[in-house]
């Protein structure tokens, strides 16, 4: 049984009753003084957005109706500008240009003609050669030719109009347009210009006289976005980007309003446009917002205090009543949270010993010393394969197997006597499974310092201690081979030795029983020799050609060796992933024959009376989530190679990679042949290891690392690779 929480008294169900209602009449008020903020703020938003809007929509309807105006009066100048130039082109109809330049009355004419229109300031004549012709006043005329000028150049190919940038006049000092209209020959060809200066400062007056005298912003622009004139006077040109700007926008809306931000100032504008595109020009007119907006901020101003008058008398009220049942309810509130808290804490005792994945168990000491199981919780229950109501009372004698059991009481009996915690480790046979548990015991003391409880922690530790051991065998195998290869380079160096002078033997003359002699020392020196390389394998020290290999299809080459290894009445089957079938590992290929037909003659040995060895690839990751003792990250190439033959017990299994180390009998086995397999795996980067137990038969597992660019092998090749292995009659298959 696990631990409950205490529940709670009548009395705490009161004060839960009592807090309950306080809370709800803190609630009320609470959201009074909530209301009081926010109703009037509403109120006041409310009616400050729409006044705002309104405010905005007469700007916006006064800005319409003016920039209409504007445009209207514009558009009258360059109809008369226009058709002025329409009679002085009529006027000099038929004449040739030597005969405008010599006729005597012109000039006066041209005087006559514009005298009743103020804003303009001359007119010419200019000629297809660029030449003025003639003008209004003797002062305009020279023999400069305009024939570089934009007007001229937009005129003569093929303009109806044209409508210059501002500039500064040479003879009166002003500030002018010009606008020019084409003289045409009878066949409709180039014949010259007219030409007439227009003030820009005859729109500003009348903007000051016409429109409104708040801080509007009037303009007129080219189509092309070029400035002409503004309300303030200035000669201000605009960079070409800022014009290209301009452009787009007139042609996407060439008529229109809408609420911008100035590209001259960055000052925000109710803006209003309207086109002429019969001259080409725009009429613009602005307001800033700020101005538009000033009468509301003070009348939203007003507004604002009313609001905030009414929402500090109501907060008042609401936060006398708040305060006087805060008062009442702090005592009551105290105890509870204090009562709240003890119970929240056995809550979660209770949750902590109900989820925890580790055992976790209750002793109990009684008066005479006697200890027994009081509880445990649901993992150790899973763990005993008992419930814990089964354990309630019983002792350890009565729960664990004797010798497990005599183990514990002793520890047990330890911890109460010493009152202090301690932890130990135990091996246990848990559903026939050996288990080795790390357990931890903490004593509970009373008043009295007497241990009355002992909580216990169990935590299965048998995975770290399998791979503690396997670290153990490996540091051991290192300093083996380490000692193994030392000795093996001394014994290479001594037989380098004999080798060279039985060259020189062989090369003497010698009788037929010396020759005899000589050959029986070579055969013992070549068996040294291999003898020596098997130990400079295991030491990882013989120099290996590794060059990258496709090892499902050696395999797949070595079928007949590995079949001529084994007897009739063993079956061999071999089981690749499609995976390890493309797979590409750097290794010296005569090494790992050798090591594939050793692993064959121990399968073969250890079963004399037939069975199975079967061989299984795939590919194994090695990463921070799954990792591996011995292996670095990356991937490997996994062969298993497993035989039903008698198995091997623990003593056996841990020493099978020495050197020279043998279970059969003197003169039928060197002990090198699982020692080579070993030194070839660590020297190629990887790693050999064994699984067995007796009657189970044994597994020997080959990790060896894969090539990158294996992995990412392309379609095509992977199929070429896949369709190298094919189900065959002899037993293999992939």
């Amino acid at each position: 049984m696990a631990p409950s929480p205490v529940a709670p008294d009548g009395r705490t169900a009161a004060r839960a009753q009592a807090l309950r209602a306080s809370s709800s009449t803190l609630r009320w008020l609470r959201l009074s003084i909530t209301g009081a903020l926010i109703v009037p703020a509403c109120v006041f938003a409310i009616t400050a957005w729409t006044t705002r809007q309104a405010t905005i929509a007469v700007a916006q309807d006064a800005i319409r109706r003016e920039t209409v105006i504007l445009a209207e009066h514009a558009l009258k100048v360059f109809e008369t500008e226009q058709l002025l130039l329409a009679q002085a082109a009529e006027r000099v109809a038929g004449m040739s240009w030597e005969e405008i330049r010599a006729a005597p009355w012109l000039q006066d004419y041209l005087a006559r003609s514009i005298r009743s229109m103020p804003h303009i300031g001359a007119i010419w004549l200019i000629g297809p050669d660029g030449r003025i012709a003639a003008a209004d006043r003797p002062a305009l005329l020279d023999e400069k030719s305009r024939e570089d000028r934009d007007y001229f150049q937009a005129i003569r190919q093929g303009s109806d109009w044209f409508v210059s940038r501002p500039y500064i006049g040479r003879v009166d000092g002003r500030l002018a347009i010009n606008v020019a209209a084409p003289r045409r020959t009878a066949d409709g060809h180039f014949d010259g210009l007219i030409l007439a200066a227009t003030y820009p400062e005859f729109f500003i007056k009348y903007w000051e006289t016409a429109a409104p005298p708040r801080e509007h912003r009037y303009a007129l622009y080219r189509a092309d976005g070029a400035l002409l004139v503004q309300s303030d006077g200035e000669m201000r040109p605009l960079s070409p980007e800022v014009e290209q700007r301009f452009a787009a926008s007139f042609r996407a809306e060439p008529n229109g309003l809408w609420i911008s931000s100035s590209l001259f100032d960055g000052v925000t504008r109710i803006r209003g446009r309207t086109s002429l595109p019969r001259f080409g020009i725009v009429v613009t007119d602005g307001i800033s917002l700020d101005a538009v907006l000033e009468e509301w901020r003070q009348t939203t101003g007003a507004y604002a205090a009313v609001a905030g008058i009414s929402a500090a008398a109501l907060i008042c009220i609401s936060m006398l009543a708040l305060r006087s049942v805060r008062r009442e309810r702090g005592a009551a509130l105290r105890q509870f949270e204090t009562e709240a808290a003890l119970h929240a804490r056995d809550a979660l005792y209770a949750g902590i010993f109900e989820k925890a994945v580790d055992g976790i168990f209750v002793l109990a000491v009684g008066p005479d010393q006697r200890i027994v199981y009081e509880t445990v919780n649901p993992s150790l229950e899973r763990q005993l394969g008992r419930r814990a109501g089964d354990l309630a009372g019983r002792t350890p004698e009565e729960v664990h197997a004797p010798t497990e059991a005599a183990c514990l009481a002793a520890r047990y009996r330890e911890c109460v006597a010493g009152g202090k915690a301690m932890s130990f480790s135990i091996v246990l046979m848990l559903h026939e499974h050996r288990t080795v548990w790390q357990i931890c015991l903490t004593p509970i003391r009373d008043e009295s310092h007497h241990t009355v409880r002992v909580v216990g922690t169990t935590s299965d530790i048998t995975r770290q201690t399998e791979l503690e051991e396997k670290l153990r065998n490996a540091q051991r195998l290192e300093s083996i081979s380490q000692l193994t290869a030392g000795i093996a380079h001394d014994f290479n160096n001594l037989l380098m030795v004999m080798t060279g002078n039985l060259g020189r033997l062989e090369d003497a003359t010698l009788e037929a029983g010396q020759r005899r002699w000589v050959d029986s020392i070579q055969r013992a020196v070549n068996r040294a020799a291999t003898l020596t390389r098997h130990l400079l394998t295991f030491g990882r020290r013989q120099m290996l050609r590794p060059e990258p290999q496709q090892v499902s299809a050696l395999l797949e080459d070595l079928r007949s060796l590995i079949e001529g290894a084994v007897n009739q009445g063993i079956t061999l089957r071999y089981h690749a992933s499609a995976a390890a079938r493309t797979a590409i590992c750097s290794v010296d290929r005569a090494e790992l024959e050798l090591a594939v037909l050793n692993i064959a003659l121990n399968a073969q040995h250890a079963m004399p009376q037939g069975g199975s060895f079967v061989i299984r690839s795939d590919i194994l990751r090695i990463d921070a989530l799954h990792p591996h003792a011995e292996l670095a990250g990356g991937s490997y190439l996994r062969i298993r190679f497993s035989d039903s033959g008698h198995g091997m017990d623990e003593e056996v299994r841990t020493r099978a990679f020495e050197p020279f180390f043998t279970t059969r009998d003197v003169g039928q086995g060197s002990g090198l042949g699982l020692c080579q397999v070993y030194g070839f795996a660590k020297q190629s980067g990887g790693h050999a290891e064994l699984e067995s137990a007796p009657g189970r038969g044994t597994t020997v597992l080959l990790y060896l690392p894969v090539a990158a660019q294996s992995l990412r092998l392309p379609g095509p090749l992977r199929a070429m690779a896949e369709a190298s292995f094919r189900p065959d009659s002899r037993g293999i298959s992939s």
